[in-house]
């Protein structure tokens, strides 16, 4: 019998019973399913969070802040000196727990630092409610801000980056403002101006205005809207809230960031991480804005691995279900194989018949378990991208890439040729005397 034959004769054997290769072929389909389902998520939200760190982090630029010294346990020594309150939540948005305040010796450290070509303080500001100049007291809203870093861009909806060498007062508000303050679009936010209520240290209202020159996107290093500010502006609701504080303690930030500079011939990543090891060194934590992202990506791991192993149970159960059918199959066609090793049809070539058996079962639940998922992925994108995920514009939650599919699909032919060798070893092995005598 000659390959084609051998194929042919497999194909047409598979679908003798079609309903029992059908149930079968249903529950390893299930399995490629969820495998592909979930790798498909699982690169979508990776794509989005690597076209994050490209648009909003530069990877020469790395956040600073000094731990405060821990004891047993990871608990800290209290220390006067150490970030309170709003200092503490600025630190606590770059992931870095409970640090010290840096002074200016410690920004002095930081310059001296090879490889450390800037340093930029990061102060720790926020303002009491925003609301457009000009509109009553009733359309004052609550606002959280964050002071802009150098090297780190923003996902605009409209207008341009905060210019932090600017002496004017600049902000950056989130899209979610722009229905806020009535507007249609966020075009029309941009050039307005407004009002910032800051309270001083005696609780004393006073109000800063700024001029609106963009309209930023929602990213996943936030959890709520957060608008940016260029420095001046930043500076300007410092004074406000630090006023009567002593100099000393007015020149006190809760984190700080640098830009290291490579060398001739050495590359960004490995600076970055002599820069880190060098700050690590001097008491101070340096973190990209990749390592902050680094938990956004342990957590869609995490919840990766426990979908992998719900798809991998469904494999198994569906192996074992060729495993069965196959089984049954042998045992109807016992005279069968007798009568093809009596014409002179080899162990082998028995073997590869019901191999190939096998793999046709394989291939048609991996064609099910994909080719389903793969198809409705952009209707399903589109009705999220308008529903659920419309605060985060360019994710692709379901991304089918050609790895994904031919991976999946080889592994489902695998796992079904694996499952098929038992079976096509006992038909390989009968004897052919035996298997016509068989009633």
């Amino acid at each position: 019998m000659k390959t084609r034959d051998l194929i042919a004769t497999a194909i047409s054997n598979t679908f003798r019973n079609r309903l029992r290769t059908s149930l079968t072929a249903l529950a390893i389909a299930i399995g490629a399913f969820t495998l592909s389902l979930t790798l498909a998520v699982n690169n979508g939200l990776n794509s989005y969070i690597d076209e994050t760190i490209a648009s909003v982090g530069s990877e020469d630029t790395l956040t600073v802040t000094k731990p405060t010294e821990t004891v047993e346990d990871g608990i800290a020594k209290y220390d006067p000196d150490a970030a309170s309150g709003m200092e503490a939540g600025a630190a606590a948005m770059s992931g870095s727990g409970s640090v010290e305040l840096l002074t200016q010796d410690d920004m002095n450290t930081l310059r001296s630092i090879e490889g450390v070509s800037q340093v930029h303080t990061v102060r720790p500001v926020s303002v009491d409610y925003v609301q457009l100049q000009g509109s009553s007291d009733d359309d004052r809203w609550v606002l959280n801000i964050s002071p802009g870093i150098p090297g780190v861009s923003l996902p605009l909806a409209a207008g341009e980056q905060p210019d932090l060498n600017s002496q004017d007062h600049q902000i950056v508000l989130p899209r979610d403002y722009v229905k806020t303050f009535g507007l249609e679009n966020a075009s029309e936010l941009v050039g307005k101006t407004v009002e910032l209520g800051v309270s001083d240290p005696t609780g004393t209202m006073e109000t800063v205005t700024a001029q609106v020159v963009g309209v930023s996107d929602p990213v996943l290093t936030s959890s709520s809207a957060t608008a940016t500010l260029n420095t001046a502006l930043t500076d300007a609701i410092y004074n406000v809230s630090a006023k009567g504080l002593p100099d000393d303690q007015k020149q006190r930030w809760a984190t700080a960031s640098v830009t290291v500079e490579a060398e001739d011939g050495q590359s960004i990543e490995d600076a970055v991480s002599q820069v880190q090891q060098r700050l690590s060194d001097a008491g101070y934590r340096g973190q990209t804005i990749n390592e902050i992202l680094g938990q956004f990506r342990a957590f869609f791991d995490a919840i990766l691995i426990m979908l992998v192993a719900f798809a991998a149970i469904a494999l198994v159960a569906g192996s074992l279900g060729i495993i069965n059918t196959l089984l049954m199959s042998v045992q109807e066609r016992t005279r069968e194989i007798g009568l093809l090793k009596a014409l002179g049809l080899t162990s082998r070539r028995v073997f590869a018949l019901f191999s190939l058996e096998s793999i046709v079962i394989g291939a048609l639940s991996a064609a099910v378990g994909i080719v389903i998922p793969a198809v409705a992925a952009p209707w399903i994108n589109h009705a999220l991208s308008n529903g659920p995920l419309a605060d985060l514009p360019g994710l692709t939650l379901i991304s089918f890439s050609p790895g994904i599919i031919a991976g999946v699909a080889a592994l489902i032919i695998a796992i079904a040729f694996l499952a098929g060798t038992l079976p096509a070893a006992r038909a390989a092995g009968k004897d052919p005397i035996e298997a016509l005598r068989y009633e």
